[in-house]
């Protein structure tokens, strides 16, 4: 049988680390760990060929990529095309949580940039390169239900507008966008004339509240030792924080809803901030801003 190619963004730590550590026992994947830190990705590499050491350690690739960097995303495409034919799954795990305020150098929300933007620019130059029956996993949070309605793609590239925000609810406005994204991406592949597009599928993942991940990294250290004892008491393990994402990855295809949430093995409905509709205007504004940053800085 020949291997499956997957990418798995954020592979360095927690969800997306346990993911790459159960693909990887399967054997049946090439995995591209895509990830800012080569030290901390070659320590993780390490970490997951001691838990099945006769499994083949080429099988794991480390790949350059910061998500908050258009020009990082684009080398990483090239770098991934020049290695590999084609892609069989992308998993956009990548987040980060209550980072303070701040704008990276696009002039974007660093939580939106990093959770929603650049796995949305990642996904589009990588849409070509899907393999027929690929899938794409998005990985968002129950709380993008804390934000009944999406703020404007040009609010978040203002520093006085974002101040407005709190660091949980921008988490939450990105996380919405992550369900978003699914909904369009689902309706658009399936739209297209092209046969192979059309067979691509698309979930959105609700991993649950986790422990054993860096998500929490950015909180005050004394907020993290005070809630340590209930976390570990009422917060899933990785084995069930990564149910979800394995179930679509790996489940046969006429089991899966694509477009859908999914919490374990189980899909849900979205709340109301969640349509079609607002998935097309917020795809057109995303669209908008990569045109204007591409403009202004000549790339791409």
């Amino acid at each position: 049988m020949s291997l499956k190619v997957a990418i798995i963004t954020g592979a360095s730590s927690g969800l997306g680390l346990h993911t790459a550590k159960a693909l990887f026992k399967t054997g049946n994947y090439k995995l591209v760990l895509a990830c800012r830190s080569e030290p901390k990705t070659k320590s993780a590499i390490e970490e997951i060929v001691k838990t099945c050491p006769e499994q083949n350690a080429d099988l794991l690739k480390f790949m350059k990529l910061d998500l908050t960097n258009r020009k990082s995303i684009f080398e990483f495409v090239s770098e991934f095309k020049s290695n590999f034919e084609g892609l069989d799954l992308l998993i956009n795990n990548a987040g980060i949580m209550n980072h303070p305020h701040q704008l990276t150098e696009d002039n974007l929300e660093i939580h939106f940039a990093t959770n929603y933007f650049g796995h949305w620019v990642l996904t589009k130059e990588l849409l070509n390169s899907c393999n027929r029956n690929a899938r794409i996993i998005i990985v968002t949070s129950g709380l993008y239900k804390n934000c009944k309605e999406m703020p404007s793609v040009n609010e978040l590239t203002k520093e006085e507008t974002i101040k407005t925000f709190k660091p949980s609810m921008l988490y939450s406005v990105s996380k919405l966008a992550n369900c978003l994204q699914t909904v369009y991406l689902d309706e658009y592949l399936k739209s297209q004339t092209d046969e192979k597009l059309k067979t691509i599928k698309v979930f959105a993942i609700r991993p649950g509240f986790v422990r054993g991940t860096e998500l929490g990294r950015h909180f005050h250290w004394f907020l993290r030792a005070l809630s340590a004892p209930l976390i570990w008491m009422v917060a899933k393990n990785l084995d069930q924080g990564i149910s979800g994402i394995l179930h679509c990855s790996t489940s046969d295809a006429e089991h899966l809803k694509s477009g859908r949430l999914y919490f374990g093995d189980a899909d849900e409905d979205y709340e109301t901030s969640v349509s079609i509709e607002k998935a097309k205007e917020l795809n057109q504004e995303t669209e908008n801003l990569l045109k204007s940053m591409d403009q202004a800085s000549g790339d791409h």
